[in-house]
């Protein structure tokens, strides 16, 4: 699924209750082939409740504090891999948490938006970890935002000067439709590409996977 070009392999789900499905999830070849998780509704009050993943380490997380099933985002790094925390963001309108790989110059955000949210509130969970972006070479964030992709994607690419990774027909649930994104930002110079790899369904949920690939350009 990968070639030798690519610096990170990212795996972006809507676990429904990772708990629930911990099992599932340790089980999975395909999704043992990547180097972060990227984890919504993961059904986690506290830190201290998050289930191990064998060869992952979970850096980062966030929660709102009426926690329920679809509360909850986290973020698995593969064991081998440096990653910092950044400062998270749990309101009522959604939840938001990144780290920063490769000596802070890659930074990769998990979101989660509540549904009928305005914009406003979208674009507030969203931009929580904006300071941080600004002296990165690249931000690649992917997340639920109950929304179709226009919705959300054009205010943050005119604000944020984030472009959509992922392709806005993509349909990424068991209804069809098309709320799970995912966004970059890069430099004229950048040293990396992003794009979507694949998808992939589980059984224990009616989204789909989205596996996003990293790679480093020949050269930079």
């Amino acid at each position: 699924m990968t070639n030798p070009a690519t610096a990170y392999t990212v795996a972006l789900l809507n676990v429904r209750s990772l708990i629930c499905h911990i099992t599932d999830v340790r089980g999975d070849h395909l999704l043992a082939t990547a180097d972060v998780f990227l984890f919504r509704e993961v059904g986690v009050a506290t830190r201290s409740q998050a289930v191990t993943i064998p060869q992952f380490s979970m850096v980062a997380y966030a929660s709102r504090v009426d926690a329920t099933r679809s509360s909850g985002v986290c973020i698995y790094v593969r064991s081998g891999i440096a990653a910092g925390e950044l400062p998270n963001v749990a309101v009522p309108k959604g939840e938001a948490c990144a780290v920063q790989l490769d000596e802070s110059v890659v930074i990769i955000e998990a979101v989660y938006a509540s549904p009928n949210n305005s914009l406003k509130d979208t674009i507030h969970v969203v931009a929580t970890h904006i300071p941080s972006r600004a002296a990165s070479e690249l931000c690649v964030g992917a997340g639920d935002f109950n929304r179709a992709p226009d919705y959300p994607c054009v205010p943050l690419k005119d604000t944020f000067n984030l472009d959509l990774a992922s392709v806005p027909t993509l349909q990424t649930t068991q209804l069809g439709s098309t709320i799970d994104i995912v966004y970059h930002k890069k430099t004229d110079d950048s040293k990396y590409l992003v794009g979507v790899i694949e998808t992939a369904a589980f059984h224990f949920t009616d989204h789909q996977a989205i596996f996003v690939a990293i790679e480093k350009l020949p050269g930079r």
